[in-house]
């Protein structure tokens, strides 16, 4: 499995604000790649909590795309948006 880094546009976490916990999530438009495979729901385990997941695509460059674009947040693998956290296109919580 790849290390994955939940991450959104700067923009879009001036607008809602950063959440720093899982529960603080709820409030917040969650983007899920639907061919991953997982839950329609994200699991924090060190937190024990889990959130809904209100959008879903099925392109994992349409999930880069609309963070980039500001319209949410999304756990995405490391790999694919390295660049993107390097030029400060996307940011998450705690970086």
């Amino acid at each position: 499995m790849l290390p994955h880094v939940l991450c959104g546009a700067p923009a879009y976490l001036r607008r809602h604000g950063v959440p720093d916990t899982p529960q603080a999530l709820r409030g917040h438009n969650c983007l899920r790649f639907t061919l991953s495979g997982h839950a329609h729901e994200w699991n924090f385990h060190r937190h024990g909590q889990t959130v809904p997941v209100r959008y879903q695509v099925n392109s994992s460059l349409a999930v880069r795309d609309a963070l980039r674009a500001g319209f949410g947040l999304s756990p995405v693998p490391r790999t694919y948006v390295e660049d993107d956290l390097a030029q400060g296109r996307l940011t998450g919580p705690g970086r």
